[in-house]
């Protein structure tokens, strides 16, 4: 329904922010890393999610890519609902969660309020391969995740990165070409939008 919501942050309480688009105030939902990002009378873009149900329908908004990225992943886990995905992305950073996943670490999910260890055990096994298949070898030690040699591009930039071109429809293995043919003069400072739109102009 929304890609994404730009406005003023006209109220903040917890988990949740208003946006005023044109006079109209969004009630959006969000996790503690995104709001602590956010004051009122700020004009900020938030990347969302919605979700409708019988009885209601609800925003969710992040300030990041990877963060949407992480929220959509946790909720196509049965048993995982928006409040527990919520309280992931508000204990742990999106590189953390996609870490401990690829890694079979019970323990920081388990800490999660509402994601039990069958919980926790289920996010592994169904999100093990998908985070994999997406992000490559990012969160191995030598942190190339497959980019032309001579790049100095970091962990999270080539995360987002990924998970962009992920939510674009390409496959992983369209991904670890795309990645891979970035020239090696590309920046550490250039946003992920920017390498993105480098890899669409090919």
């Amino acid at each position: 329904m929304f890609y994404h919501l730009r406005g003023e942050i006209t109220h903040i309480e917890p988990q949740l922010a208003v946006v005023d688009c044109n006079g109209v105030g969004y009630a959006v939902h969000t996790s503690s890393r995104t709001l602590a990002q956010l004051n009122i009378g700020d004009i900020k873009k938030l990347l969302t999610y919605v979700q409708i149900t019988e009885t209601s329908t609800d925003i969710f908004g992040f300030l990041e890519q990877l963060e949407l990225y992480m929220f959509k992943l946790l909720l196509s886990v049965n048993g995982v609902g928006t409040k527990s995905a919520l309280a992931a992305l508000s204990t742990s950073s999106p590189e953390e969660l996609a870490g401990a996943i690829t890694a079979g670490d019970e323990a920081l999910l388990v800490s999660t309020p509402g994601i039990g260890k069958k919980s926790a055990q289920r996010i592994i096994l169904e999100l093990r391969d998908k985070i994999a298949a997406v992000f490559g070898d990012t969160f191995t030690d030598d942190n190339s995740g497959g980019v032309s040699v001579g790049s100095a591009l970091n962990k999270k930039t080539l995360v987002e990165v990924r998970a962009a071109l992920e939510v674009l429809g390409y496959s992983p293995n369209e991904i670890a070409a795309a990645m891979k043919s970035l020239p090696p003069n590309v920046k550490a400072d250039w946003e992920p939008g920017e390498i993105v739109k480098l890899i669409l102009k090919k």
